[in-house]
């Protein structure tokens, strides 16, 4: 099949061929070009050294060598019964191998390459006869006169013919070419010398300065055929409309690497800056900017090498169509943009070339009346300020940087016990980010019935993260009804209630009223980076509290949403400075209000909850003063601190809870810790929910870590009981991700989907996503991190995707393991997991070969709750000893075991990638929008039969004597990706379609074959087929320009 232009395939021949003297400029001085996949010579070289056919042929001299219009000229000309190898002189200055001194192709050049001249098309100008269409029925005997490459052609057309003139082609690609006269200008700024068009055989060459932006329209394709977050092209405006900027999102489309003016084979596509505000609007707002940023490259680097300003610049091409981009466009560029209201510059200027060579036309500036007779141009003048455009223009900048580099990523026996009187029952609570749950437990550990419902995510702001209080208190009571409903349960059967709860995340509430101030705070939200930044900057950074906390400063933790909360809101400033404010976690937020409320209610919290605080001494296990004093938090306003396991209150004016104590209480990873039976020192465990969290239990010793984990506590079982320490590793997104792929993106219907998705394809396809949407937590501690998606080629799909989004839960697994190793001492063994995501059965193998440990999995799915019911059962002696948590699990099913299956090497080779991808996430938060004029056609000719055939697309369009389009067809063209990065085309699809959309046009038309003047032909460039000179068949499929 032909490569295509965008095809990349052959990176390592670039490679090499840049090892030599001169790197990859070694033939810009004779060709204006830099060696790139882009060219079609390396396509050329790529095929002789890589299909022992072409090589063949090559030595035998039966192989010939073209691009699209060689390959559809010798076609339509007679094939193997004499067709003509020519190619145009515009299409021919992309091969890599024309001298543009000389206009014919470069001996030195060839040999060096092994391509022999003998394969190669004559160069022919771009308006000449070239000779007649045989065997092709109505279009027999009709002149083939005209040929460019798309680019040249859409400069022809837009009447660019004055030196200096410029136009912008927004395509598959984006094609801004300058029209630099008679004068090849040579470039220091990354662009291309090449030739803009020659109107005649002995007419002079016009040359041109041209930027290649490889991603324009094929980045809208790429949203919605393979992302399916569209479902058309002409959706992505009023979507990128619809929100005010990106949210801080910038998306470098970088599919097939980086063109002009940066020429790195090495890039690919990264989405940066994400958060979980970030929706598919801002992803196509961001698409849209991407197109225009580049084209802002290509203009500021043809200013440096032509020396001087452009003025307004000429654009056409389907995506002119899109007004909001053109507006953006003038916008960032801060000059005047110019849109003919010919939409159809490129078709036309194949068109007028072919129509000047049999004298359909006379004078080159008849193109410029053709363009007045259909309106002229629309202006879109620049409206923003040069300082945001400036600051806008470096983010953009900082996020290319970040796509560099990339390309290497390119694969129990059941046992009795009596209950405590007629008590029959625990109730435990679960209060999480995404979902209120409450689950009835038996004196055995069975779960008898359980309830849930999903929780609404606010997000006001990029960043921001925010649940309402009164609805997580009012889903909790309505979820414990339910589940006592359910069971038949009275009050009088239940022994206790348990609490686990999303930690970190803050309410403040009045004292005197009882009503929250505002939303809670969730624990991911990053709006208190400032915050953090100012106190990292006392003595000691971000570890200035650590000794006493054992918490590094972060956003993650409480007592910088309390600052935040003082600082920014006034109500509650006033409230603390009155002493009417009360702070408090999840879990103090529901003891309060199930315990009376401002009638009376509980102001308290668990220690392992205080212990997330960033106030709590570890060594004291009490509020510490000098940390409240220096943050300006009255410890008046804070809750008094509980064991985990004791009796805290009855519960009041909740109906059928009514008299229910509450009795236990532990943070959610605090919880699965003890759920999952982890009570001796050394045992770990790795729970999958909103976040992913390790924790390991170090017994009594509060450990201190210097490879960024956390010391915290695990529980304390009892108010008179000694307190167990643990090591914690927290990563803010694991099912997360796979919300956000689902809610926002709209990739995935459910997040059940996901597991069959990713184990559809063997590898992600060189993608790594780091999920950093709010920050990267343990090991690393950046707030200034926003999540990527990095390695994206044209290949990438959902599935990919979806791969790529349970490896980084998995990596991010391994990063926490690491650390803990080095903190630790010694090997972790075996590590026992729970949480939601653990029923992918493909997240825990893949879990188990990058750790190079065995997983176990228990069979017992509630292992948090478990902690929570299990810790007070304990309080009122419904269970009696810490160890009879394992009996509840072996009763249960005990572990299911994923064993590693990874050799060493390979696991080495996906981290380095995983680390490499991490770097680029780092950094990103400073991101957070004619009058009508007759003439006489020469004899009976009537028309002009264009051909447009594109990367997408094959077009044909029956032009008039005026200009005017009176006919067109379109067919759309397949794309193959049969590896990450190559792009290919059929030839005889191309050049069947080009045919049928000529007939079409003619029969559309009722045109004669007498009746059209000729045929011209513009096409994508650098496409590159090579057919037997016998046969005139293809070899294979065409290498596309990308690949």
């Amino acid at each position: 099949k032909a490569i295509v232009w965008l095809d990349t395939r052959t990176g390592e021949t670039v490679g090499k061929l840049c090892k030599g003297q001169g790197g990859k400029d070694r033939f810009r001085a004779k060709t204006g070009l830099p060696i790139s996949t882009y060219f079609s010579a390396v396509k050329m070289k790529w095929l002789i050294d890589n299909v022992p056919e072409v090589k063949k042929a090559v030595d035998d001299k039966t192989c010939m060598f073209g691009t699209i219009e060689s390959w559809l000229i010798y076609n339509l000309t007679g094939g193997n019964n004499g067709g003509l190898h020519i190619t145009d002189i515009s299409n021919a200055s992309r091969y890599m191998l024309m001298n543009l001194e000389t206009s014919a192709w470069d001996p030195a050049i060839c040999r060096e390459l092994g391509i022999d001249q003998a394969c190669l098309p004559t160069i022919k100008s771009n308006s000449e006869v070239y000779g007649l269409v045989s065997g092709f029925g109505s279009l027999n005997g009709i002149p083939i006169a005209g040929a460019l490459g798309d680019q040249h052609a859409a400069l022809l057309g837009q009447g660019c013919i004055e030196v200096g003139s410029s136009k912008n082609t927004y395509g598959t690609g984006c094609f801004m070419l300058l029209n630099t006269g008679f004068e090849a200008v040579p470039s220091k700024s990354g662009l291309l010398t090449t030739v803009g068009f020659k109107l005649g055989s002995e007419a002079k060459t016009y040359y041109a300065l041209e930027g290649s932006v490889a991603c324009a329209g094929r980045t809208v394709q790429w949203l919605r055929d393979n992302m399916g977050l569209i479902e058309n092209a002409g959706e992505i405006e009023s979507l990128a409309k619809s929100v005010e900027n990106t949210g801080g999102v910038t998306l470098v489309p970088a599919f097939s690497g980086l063109f002009a003016p940066y020429w790195r084979e090495d890039a690919r596509a990264v989405a940066v800056g994400m958060t979980l505000y970030t929706n598919r609007e801002h992803l196509c707002r961001a698409a849209l900017e991407a197109v225009a940023f580049s084209t802002v490259d290509v203009m500021e680097a043809m200013k440096k090498d032509f020396g001087k300003d452009l003025g307004a610049m000429h654009v056409d091409g389907g995506m002119t169509a899109n007004n909001f981009l053109m507006q953006l466009q003038a916008d960032l560029l801060g000059c005047e943009v110019l849109r003919a209201r010919m939409p159809e510059a490129t078709v036309l200027g194949a068109a007028f070339a072919a129509g000047l060579a049999v004298d359909f036309y006379h004078r080159v500036d008849e193109v410029k009346d053709m363009l007045g007779h259909a309106g002229g141009w629309e202006s879109f003048p620049n409206k923003m300020n040069m300082s945001l455009r400036d600051k806008e223009y470096a983010r953009w900048k900082d996020a290319v940087t970040r796509a560099m580099d990339l390309q290497r990523f390119d694969s129990m026996e059941k046992k009795k016990k009596k209950a405590a009187g007629a008590h029959r029952y625990i109730l435990s609570i679960d209060q999480g980010t995404t979902s209120s749950r409450a689950l009835l437990f038996d004196v055995e550990g069975g779960a008898v019935a359980k309830e849930q419902m999903e929780l609404k995510q606010h997000y006001p702001h990029p960043g921001w993260t925010e649940h309402d209080p009164n609805e997580i208190l009012n889903s909790v009571v309505k979820c414990c009804e339910s589940v006592l409903k359910q069971a038949g349960a009275k009050p009088g059967e239940v022994a206790a209630i348990g609490i686990t709860n999303q930690r970190e995340t803050t309410v403040a509430w009045d004292r005197v009223t009882g009503k929250p101030y505002n939303k809670a705070i969730v624990w991911l939200d990053t709006r208190t980076g400032e915050t953090v930044g100012k106190l990292c900057k006392g003595q000691g950074g971000k570890d200035r509290f650590r000794a006493k906390t054992g918490l590094p400063i972060s956003t993650y933790f409480s007592a910088v949403k309390m600052k935040w909360l003082i600082d920014n809101v006034p109500e509650v400033k006033k409230a603390v400075d009155d002493k009417t404010c009360m702070f408090g976690t999840i879990e103090s937020w529901l003891i309060y209000n199930l315990t009376g409320g401002n009638n009376g209610g509980l102001h308290i919290t668990d220690i392992s909850n205080a212990s997330r605080y960033m106030l709590m001494n570890l060594e004291t296990s009490a509020w510490d003063p000098a940390i409240c004093r220096e943050l300006g938090i009255d410890q008046a306003c804070l809750p008094t601190i509980k064991s985990n396991s004791e009796v805290y209150g009855l519960v009041s004016g909740f109906g059928s809870l009514n008299g229910i104590p509450i009795a236990g209480a532990l943070g959610d990873q605090h919880a699965a810790l003890l759920g999952q039976g982890c009570i001796e020192v050394g045992s770990s465990k790795n729970t999958y929910g909103t976040g992913c969290f390790m924790l390991l239990n170090t017994g009594f010793e509060a450990v201190p870590s210097k490879s960024g984990l956390l010391t915290t506590v695990g529980f304390k079982l009892g108010s008179e009981a000694k307190t167990y320490y643990a090591l914690e590793g927290s990563v803010a997104c694991a099912g997360r991700t796979v919300q956000w792929l689902r809610d926002n993106m709209g990739l995935i219907e459910n997040a059940g989907e996901i597991e069959s998705l990713a184990k559809s394809v063997e590898n992600t396809g060189g993608v790594t996503l780091v999920p950093a949407f709010s920050g990267l937590f343990a090991p690393y501690w950046r707030e200034d991190a926003r999540a990527v998606a990095v390695g994206m080629t044209l290949y990438t799909n959902r599935e990919h995707l979806c791969r790529a989004a349970l490896e980084a839960v998995a990596f991010s697994t391994v990063d926490v393991m690491e650390a803990m190793k080095k903190d630790f001492g010694k090997d972790l063994g075996a590590m026992h997991v729970d949480g939601g995501m653990t029923a992918n059965n493909f997240l825990m193998q893949l879990q188990a070969d990058l750790l190079g440990c065995e997983v176990l999995r228990a069979r017992m799915p509630e292992a948090t709750v478990l902690g929570a019911a299990f810790a007070a059962g304990l309080a009122v002696d419904f269970y009696h000893r810490v160890d009879e948590v394992k009996d509840m699990l072996g009763h249960a099913g005990g572990w299911e075991s994923f064993p590693n299956k990874m050799n060493m090497s390979l696991r080495d080779k996906e981290y380095a990638r995983w680390k490499d991808a991490v770097t680029r996430a780092m950094d990103l938060q400073r991101f957070d929008s004619m009058e009508k004029k007759k003439k006489k056609a020469a004899g009976a000719h009537r028309y002009i039969l264009s051909i447009d055939q594109g990367t997408t697309s094959s077009r044909a369009l029956l032009f008039d004597v005026e200009g005017g389009a009176v006919a067109k067809e379109q067919m759309e063209l397949k794309q193959h990706y049969p590896h990450p990065g190559w792009t290919e085309h059929d030839p005889n699809e191309i050049l069947n379609s080009v045919v049928k959309c000529c007939e079409s046009v003619l029969k559309q038309a009722g045109a004669k074959p007498g009746e059209v003047a000729a045929i011209g032909i513009t096409n994508q460039r650098e496409t590159t087929v090579a057919w037997d000179r016998v046969t005139g068949k293809p070899y294979n499929k065409a290498i596309v320009w990308l690949d």
